[in-house]
């Protein structure tokens, strides 16, 4: 696990439960890929969360923030998710951002 950023390490744990796809980008689609998961992905769910738990809020590590940045440098990965799901636009999502 990354010193600097330990939640972002556990959240990139957390989605290898979804190997060897990756987590759906719409929420409704990912919760029903996380009602297919066995045994095993489910313990990387439950182990991801003791950990988040235990880790508690980090100074400085805004998961959130974090998470916008990552999608904002990834914009292709996400592109067809938010402007077909949510209504995004590129403008609508950046001046989110800034607020």
């Amino acid at each position: 696990m990354s010193n600097e950023r330990p939640k972002a390490a556990i959240l990139s744990d957390a989605s290898s439960a979804f190997a060897p796809r990756r987590p759906a980008p719409v929420e409704k689609v990912r919760r029903n890929q996380m009602e297919e998961f066995g045994l095993v992905q489910d313990g990387i769910f439950k182990s991801a969360d003791k950990r988040s738990h235990r880790l508690g809020d980090v100074p400085g590590e805004r998961l959130d923030t974090l998470m916008t940045v990552y999608a904002l440098k990834h914009r292709s990965d996400f592109a067809s998710a938010l402007s077909s799901e949510a209504g995004i636009s590129q403008h609508r999502l950046e001046a989110h951002v800034r607020c």
